[in-house]
């Protein structure tokens, strides 16, 4: 059985953090979802979300699909530790930084947006790299 009232909090709460409209999460999808289903998303008129419309929901939002789908399940993401920060910049490659430095005052929403912004960076390197071969 799926959450969907979890899911649609986390959704908007994706795109406020993000500050993305149902247009730029349909858009940066790549046509996988519409800004209609998103807007069907945040106002749970469905009874289930299927799991292609969530992984391109995953893509417009910029988050891993298996965060969406653990939402969707109704598993509360874990909180953010600096051990699961650093983790999840290594394995978006950024290993150049010592996590002693400084880096034990962040806040768990500190680490949630830096890792937005590195996730949505890489990706955007790498549709932009794509597209010019």
């Amino acid at each position: 059985m799926q959450d969907l009232q979890g899911l649609a909090a986390y959704v908007s709460e994706q795109m406020q953090r993000q500050n993305l409209s149902l247009h730029d999460v349909a858009k940066r999808s790549g046509g996988r979802i519409s800004h209609a289903t998103v807007g069907n998303i945040l106002n749970v008129t469905s009874k289930e979300v299927k799991s292609s419309t969530l992984a391109g929901l995953a893509k417009g939002l910029g988050v891993p699909e298996d965060e969406i789908f653990a939402v969707a399940r109704g598993k509360a993401n874990e909180p953010m530790t600096l051990e699961k920060f650093v983790t999840e910049l290594q394995g978006l490659g950024v290993e150049d930084f010592n996590p002693a430095k400084g880096m034990k005052s962040l806040t768990q929403a500190d680490m949630e947006e830096i890792l937005a912004v590195v996730r949505a960076t890489v990706k955007t390197m790498i549709e932009q790299k794509t597209k010019k071969k």
